[in-house]
């Protein structure tokens, strides 16, 4: 299937300016591919706002059963850790099916919903506070039918579906609408712009002001549209303007003197815009591309800080962060593929090593400790 105009290329453009919409991309997936269910669970602590998990096809009966049992007893969660991000495989490149045949997971909860002992899956990001899977689920009487289909879309899907990862990352989780353009509601270090068919400017934030005044990293050209005072940059975005960028154009870095500079450019088409509520004054004329900008994260992460100052482990150090983040005990068991038992003895040694005597106090060392480093 090619991706290029589909519904499902839209729902993943959309579901990047708006991490509530990741719902639709799974609703697009499964109305595409009859037969088969799909499901985007994870978190990112260094956001403010979660990007809720998506499930598509699975009744709620389905859902609530994993989260209480099934996802304890899942057999694929080991085979995860292994596995390159962005790397899409059959269930069969990680359990054997006569192996799978034999387990609770298979007979209780993958039979009964049509034998879904086919699968396929990637995950999408990984990193300290930060992991994202996509998977779906394949009824036995269908795979025949989908399955070829379906692994070259998934491949063809799993970079567009980290891109629109990254830049919910980069837009901090807030929704790019009338609420964020407005002045002081907007991600303080990220520079947004919008640009039109031709590279004019539609809308620049205030940090992208900024980055135009000083002319060190964003510049005008001589028509007066964008350009990147880095000329391979520059070409880069010339491409996307011209719609013929491949994607390794659209994401990238720049070296600056405040550090490593993230770029991530996003094509916007009617069906993108149609669903959005981009304000009318960058609506006339039409917004072509999106282009959004924010150093790295620096390399101390808030994970380091508290593993360094509380002499937690690494695991440790991701639960009290989640903890602190508001998570449930539960959430966090599901999200790192656990049982809770693990969880709350991750959290009882954290409270030790932090001289916290409820959870509430380790809840209030992590907040302390992610603001002062």
């Amino acid at each position: 299937m090619a991706l290029v105009g589909s519904s499902i290329q839209d729902a993943i453009a959309r579901a990047a300016l708006d991490p509530s919409a990741w719902q639709d991309v799974t609703d697009a997936f499964a109305a595409d591919f009859r037969g088969a269910n799909f499901v985007m669970v994870g978190y990112d602590l260094s956001i403010r706002q979660s990007i809720t998990d998506a499930f598509a096809g699975y009744s709620p009966e389905c859902i609530e059963s994993y989260g209480a049992h099934y996802a304890v007893t899942n057999p694929y969660h080991a085979t995860w850790d292994a596995l390159p991000a962005g790397r899409v495989v059959h269930s069969a490149e990680l359990i054997p099916e006569e192996e799978l045949l034999r387990t609770e997971y298979w007979n209780d909860w993958l039979r009964p919903q049509g034998d879904l002992r086919n699968a396929m899956g990637a995950v999408l990001a990984r990193d300290p506070g930060r992991l994202f899977i996509f998977n779906t689920h394949i009824e036995l009487r269908a795979a025949s039918r989908i399955s070829k289909r379906l692994m070259q879309t998934l491949r063809g899907a799993a970079p567009l579906l980290n891109r629109s990862l990254e830049i919910n990352r980069m837009l901090l989780g807030l929704r790019l609408d009338s609420t964020l353009l407005r002045f002081g509601l907007e991600p303080e270090d990220a520079a947004i712009l919008f640009l039109g068919a031709q590279g004019g400017i539609l809308y620049a934030n205030a940090q992208a002001e900024r980055h135009l005044a000083e002319g060190t990293l964003l510049q005008y050209d001589a028509r007066g549209r964008l350009t990147f005072a880095n000329l391979q940059a520059a070409a880069s975005l010339a491409a996307a303007i011209k719609g013929v960028a491949r994607l390794s154009d659209l994401n990238f870095h720049l070296e600056t003197k405040s550090g490593s500079m993230e770029v991530r450019m996003l094509p916007l088409t009617e069906g993108v815009l149609d669903q959005l509520r981009v304000p009318l004054l960058v609506r006339t004329p039409v917004p072509a591309l999106l282009v959004v900008l924010r150093l790295s994260p620096g390399t101390t992460s808030a994970d380091q800080v508290l593993q360094e100052r509380l002499g937690l482990t690494a695991a440790e150090a991701t639960v009290a962060l989640a903890l602190a983040e508001g998570a449930t005990i539960a959430e966090i068991a599901e999200a790192r593929g656990v049982s809770r038992f693990t969880v709350r003895d991750q959290v009882k040694r954290a409270m030790d090593k932090a001289g916290a005597r409820r959870q509430a106090d380790l809840v209030r060392r992590v907040i302390e400790l992610r603001r002062t480093r």
